[in-house]
């Protein structure tokens, strides 16, 4: 059953005061936190790939 998110602001006026800046801030940090996860892991990416082409071009072809 799917619940409807549409809330009036009758039903959000019992929301603490600052709640919402908490909730913003919060996002922030853990939209902060995936954008660095991901630079960190294409950074990981990049060195395998090159290690893996540098390994390939230095490795005698066999006939």
């Amino acid at each position: 059953m799917k619940k409807n998110l549409n809330k009036t602001s009758q039903e959000t006026s019992h929301i603490p005061d600052g709640y919402r800046a908490f909730l913003e801030d919060l996002k922030l940090r853990i939209r902060s936190s995936q954008a660095k996860a991901i630079i960190k892991v294409n950074e990981e990416l990049i060195k395998l790939y090159w290690e893996i082409g540098s390994s390939v071009i230095s490795r005698p072809i066999s006939q």
